[in-house]
């Protein structure tokens, strides 16, 4: 072998490396709905949540706030409603659509 390709060669170790453990921060998490007024279906989803007493475990967002507008637009959000996770790390706050599951465990439980 040349002297220019045993250059390119990384040495393998037959001892298997150690993963470093990653400490991950506390984050905090908030379920929310983005809702309008002139919604009947947001309707519906408040008048259910209440019904289960729900109602204050659940953050929501005006679609037509400078809020709302905003996290439609993050999440392509184009229609109501529409629940999202709200995450809180180190001070900024960025937001994801539920997915099924977690919906129906908001609906059903509040979580």
């Amino acid at each position: 072998m040349s002297e220019k390709n045993q250059e390119n060669i990384i040495p393998q170790s037959s001892e298997p490396v150690a993963a470093e453990q990653v400490q991950e921060m506390p984050s905090t998490s908030i379920k929310a709905v983005v809702v309008s007024e002139h919604c009947g279906y947001c309707q519906f989803l408040k008048d259910r949540l209440k019904e289960k007493g729900l109602i204050d475990k659940v953050q929501f967002i005006d679609v037509n706030s400078e809020e709302g507008r905003k996290v439609a637009a993050e999440n392509k959000i184009s229609g109501v409603p529409e629940c999202v996770v709200i995450l809180e790390k180190d001070g900024v706050k960025q937001t994801r659509v539920c997915n099924d599951e977690e919906f129906k465990k908001l609906l059903e439980e509040g979580q």
